[in-house]
């Protein structure tokens, strides 16, 4: 790890800008996949307004990870705004946002939609048939039990 941040700072150091953007985030993906969490967050906190579909997809791993399920999802959406249908993974992310959330018609969408567009780009399938089969067996519970409890009220 100290040998990635120390050629991350090497990097820097040697471009004419090194607080550009991105250097930023090259700096904060280099950052995410050691693990670093903590050094991520910093790194992302120093851009305020970016339009960058990479500094949504690290934001929104980011807060996921940090719990923050709502933020994850609103970094995601914002992802998608910016580029609509083109990231499974992002979706399948939105799906695991809900699930934290427990919104499991939503959630199912969202891992619908990311297999679909895995299959539309041709790329490796993914398969969420298992998380999908969780969020529907859950969202049926839930009917069932409010099912159960409107019954009870209208004796």
């Amino acid at each position: 790890n100290r040998d990635i941040e120390k050629a991350v700072i090497d990097i820097s150091e040697k471009i004419e800008n090194p607080k550009g953007e991105f250097v930023i985030l090259v700096e904060a993906e280099i950052y995410f996949a050691i693990g670093d969490i903590g050094k991520t967050s910093v790194v992302l906190n120093g851009i305020r307004t970016s339009e960058e579909p990479t500094y949504f997809i690290l934001s929104s791993k980011v807060a996921f990870k940090n719990r923050r399920y709502q933020d994850a999802l609103q970094y995601c959406q914002a992802f998608n705004e910016r580029r609509p249908n083109t990231s499974p993974a992002n979706y399948q992310l939105m799906g695991d946002c809900y699930t934290k959330l427990g919104k499991s018609g939503k959630a199912i969408k969202a891992y619908r939609k990311a297999e679909e567009i895995a299959k539309e780009q041709g790329s490796h399938t993914v398969d969420l048939t298992d998380k999908i089969n969780k969020q529907e067996m859950i969202a049926e519970f839930k009917k069932e039990e409010r099912d159960a409890r409107n019954l009870g009220k209208k004796k």
